[in-house]
């Protein structure tokens, strides 16, 4: 069954973290009133290069951690969704004649 408190109180904690632009997704598992899983979807901000995304899933599992400390997994996916709008100038896809 979900937990709607839990759930919100994960959003609030994972949005304060700069790399988090909006929580997509919480789900968490309980099994006799005991959180088991938590699983969270989060798109990922600010992020230079992919070699900076370790360090930050470790910080928003301690996150989650925070909330749901009795949780046995706790799962973080990572939806990168910043576009890197890039400048291509015409010249250098299309090439152009001698005529």
């Amino acid at each position: 069954m979900p937990n709607p408190e839990l759930a919100a109180h994960i959003r609030e904690l994972l949005l304060e973290n700069p790399h988090v632009g909006e929580v997509l997704q919480v789900r968490s598992v309980e099994v006799d009133d005991r959180v088991t899983l938590v699983g969270v979807r989060v798109s990922v901000l600010n992020l230079p290069q992919v070699l900076d995304l370790p360090p930050v899933l470790a910080q928003l599992r301690a996150l989650v951690r925070e909330a749901a400390p009795h949780a046995e997994a706790i799962f973080v996916e990572p939806d990168v969704t910043e576009r890197h709008n890039v400048h291509v100038s015409t010249e250098s896809i299309v090439i152009r004649s001698v005529d």
